[in-house]
């Protein structure tokens, strides 16, 4: 494989650099366990050179956070009573709905294309510049899709639609800007159902108004 930059023959996919300069080793010994007592420890150490350090691998998204959302969920729904448990529910329920397709996508369909391009890159011995194979295409219909770009897809963000959700969250912190201002402790919502209805009304016509505004612009 020739260079893209410098036209030399001196090339190496970085995924055999990686390799060559990766090590791993095994050894074992003796220690104390907290008892006083000796036993025998297994170690493995992986030791790398600067090279290989710098074109490590891509890695998967982990589901890490999701189970801490979750955690917390559980967490909160066993030792906090309403109306406390949903300050660490709710935020942590959206987190886990945002987070779950983003990593399931990035796991099942975006993660095989992005390691079979850390395959197919190359380094030059002599520019030291990593180049990619030209004969690498990604597979068609994978793409890094996340809820950002649906949202950007299917709505739009007009300056009216901005108006009617900075009113709407506004009627719906009003509750608790009153109630810590005046007896200082969590408002009972029970109370404010018109302005939460009217909030709701507020995000529904706004959803309509970007939605069918996405549309016109789609069109053009």
């Amino acid at each position: 494989m020739k260079c893209d930059y410098c036209n030399s023959d001196h090339t190496r996919r970085i995924f055999d650099i990686h390799n060559a300069g990766t090590s791993i080793s095994t050894g074992s010994g003796f220690g104390f366990a907290t008892d006083g007592q000796v036993i025998m420890t297994n170690t493995t150490t992986v030791s790398k050179t600067l090279e290989a350090a710098g074109l490590e691998p891509p890695k998967k998204f982990s589901y890490g956070n999701v189970y801490i959302a979750l955690v917390i969920m559980l967490f909160a729904l066993m030792n906090f009573p309403p109306p406390w448990m949903w300050l660490l529910v709710c935020p942590a329920m959206v987190y886990a709905a945002y987070q779950y397709p983003i990593i399931w996508n990035h796991r099942n369909r975006v993660f095989p294309d992005v390691m079979r391009r850390y395959i197919n890159q190359w380094k030059c011995g002599d520019c030291k510049r990593v180049f990619l194979d030209p004969s690498f295409k990604w597979t068609e219909g994978v793409r890094d899709w996340i809820w950002k770009e649906v949202l950007a897809r299917n709505f739009m963000l007009t300056k009216t639609v901005k108006v009617m959700l900075s009113v709407a969250g506004l009627f719906f912190i009003y509750p608790f800007i009153l109630s810590f201002s005046l007896v200082r402790q969590m408002p009972y919502l029970g109370g404010f159902l018109r302005e939460y209805l009217f909030a709701f009304i507020l995000v529904t016509i706004a959803a309509v108004k970007a939605y069918n505004a996405a549309r016109k612009r789609n069109a053009k």
